[in-house]
């Protein structure tokens, strides 16, 4: 079976080829521009660029909204302003949960505080999109970019500040560094989030890994072995002479059943 993603210059449902990460096909039209997703069984549920809560059923993927965070959407503009940045979303099937990562704004100036301990562990409820919070994450580790969560419950999360993926501890927010994408010789965009979805057919974690902004590689981590792999790039890429870079499809979420 292949993964599911949302591509956002298209702004649609896509799959990726499990065996074939360069192959990319749409499959439905978006009504929004999605932040970020996952599937709760068969059913896909997410938020939408305007903090909207939505879940996306059958074949023909409709979309119906059930609610939305009431927060604002965009950078605060004054000081003391409520802005969440949602920038992941993964299903705990252990602690029956829907957990969304954000990153809140500086009470003090308005700024996102994502250097001072702002990113959040959130739980999401399924009837209305209520966010609860459940952790904030240590603030040793920096501009959080992606969130994926295994069988057992453990939550992993990626710093585009330092390249590590680390496991969070759900009680006190504090993590254990895992591995390096410097191994690779290889680093994250700190601008763009990381689309993670865990796989429990295989036991990995699968990373939509931004490169230079302009387009994507699949990565695969290993949390047994705490080892990364590059699996190429995703979609094909073309030269923009617009742009003067080479581009190619680019995701906001990353989803496996």
């Amino acid at each position: 079976a292949g993964l599911m993603a949302f591509e956002t210059r298209s702004n649609t449902w896509s799959t990726i080829g499990r065996l074939d990460v360069s192959s990319v096909t749409s499959v439905s039209e978006a009504q929004e521009p999605v932040l970020a997703a996952a599937y709760v069984g068969d059913t896909i549920y997410g938020f939408d660029a305007a903090h909207n809560f939505f879940k996306v059923e059958g074949d023909g993927y409709t979309r119906t909204v059930l609610g939305n965070t009431g927060l604002p959407i965009g950078p605060a503009g004054e000081i003391g302003a409520d802005y969440l940045d949602i920038r992941g979303m993964a299903y705990d099937a252990a602690n029956q949960q829907l957990l969304v990562l954000g990153v809140k704004c500086c009470p003090e100036d308005g700024w996102i505080d994502e250097y001072l301990g702002g990113s959040v562990l959130y739980s999401v409820d399924l009837t209305t999109g209520t966010l609860t919070e459940v952790v904030t994450v240590s603030e040793d580790v920096y501009n959080i970019r992606g969130l994926a969560v295994d069988g057992e419950g453990n939550v992993y999360v990626y710093s585009a500040f330092d390249d590590y993926f680390s496991v969070v501890d759900l009680e006190s927010g504090a993590c254990t560094h895992k591995c390096s994408l410097q191994s690779l010789g290889i680093y994250a965009s700190s601008e763009h989030n990381m689309p993670m979805a865990y796989d429990a057919a295989t036991g990995l974690v699968y990373c939509l890994f931004t490169s230079n902004g302009t387009f994507h590689q699949m990565l695969s981590f290993n949390p047994a072995t705490a080892q990364v792999r590059q699996l190429g790039e995703v979609g094909s890429v073309e030269y923009n002479p617009d742009t003067w870079l080479n581009e190619g499809p680019t995701f906001s979420a990353l989803l496996i059943k």
